[in-house]
C-alpha cells in the first residue's frame, strides 16, 4: 500500500511539472514570427523594411547568415525583447553623434562618413 501511495504522490509531482512547463511555453510569443532587427511581433527580419534600409545604406551587412556592424565588422548580438539589432545600432549611433559633437567642439573632424551612414538608415 506504501508503494502505491508513492507512486501516485510520483504521478502528481510529474503531472505538475508538465503542466508548469506548458504554461512557460504558452507564455512565450511564437519564435517564427518576431523580427530579429526590429524585435517586432509580426514580420520576419528578411521582411523587414527598417533592416533593408540599414542594408542599403551599408549600415549593416550579412555574412555567414549573421548580421554584422559595417563600421566595426563585428557581429550583433540578438538582443531579442530589448529592442532587437536595430536598438544596438540606435545606441551606436547616439553614442557616435555624443563622440563627433564632442570632436566638433574640439575642432577635431571625426567620423563623417559613419554619421552619414547612420543618417541615411535614419538612425
Amino acid at each position: 500500500m506504501e508503494e502505491l501511495t508513492k507512486m501516485v504522490k510520483d504521478l502528481q509531482i510529474a503531472q505538475t511539472r508538465r503542466d508548469d512547463g506548458e504554461q512557460a511555453r504558452d507564455r512565450r510569443p511564437p519564435a517564427g514570427n518576431r523580427c530579429l532587427w526590429c524585435d517586432v511581433v509580426g514580420h520576419a527580419r528578411k521582411d523587414c523594411r527598417d533592416f533593408t534600409e540599414s542594408l542599403r545604406a551599408n549600415v549593416v551587412y550579412l555574412w555567414s547568415g549573421r548580421v554584422h556592424d559595417s563600421e566595426t565588422r563585428r557581429a550583433l548580438d540578438l538582443n531579442v525583447g530589448r529592442g532587437g539589432m536595430k536598438r544596438l545600432m540606435e545606441e551606436v549611433a547616439t553614442r557616435h553623434a555624443e563622440t563627433v559633437h564632442y570632436s566638433a567642439s574640439a575642432g577635431i573632424r571625426v567620423g563623417s562618413n559613419e554619421a552619414r551612414k547612420m543618417n541615411e538608415a535614419g538612425f
